[in-house]
């Protein structure tokens, strides 16, 4: 059985966004305080999709997909795994 579909919205849900629109690429802020908790309790129960307008640019899907490993990799170092 498929899982259901949650869908989060990359500026101001994922990253803080509190730079604002910098272009596609520039992604200045960090997670939104509590991101990985959240994303590591959902992902039994959902199929995790992120959605932007930063998509229909060119390279925003690849700066999104970097940020997060970026600040994935900084969560895990600052919770000690």
């Amino acid at each position: 059985m498929k899982k259901p579909i949650l869908c989060l919205d990359f500026d101001g849900v994922c990253h803080a966004y509190t730079s604002g629109w910098k272009g596609a690429e520039v992604i200045p802020d960090d997670a939104v305080p509590g991101l990985f908790e959240f994303l590591e309790r959902a992902a039994p129960h959902f199929d995790i999709q992120v959605f932007s307008s930063r998509s229909n640019h060119p390279g925003g899907v690849e700066a999104m997909q970097a940020w997060f490993e970026q600040q994935h990799g900084r969560w895990l170092a600052e919770n000690g795994q």
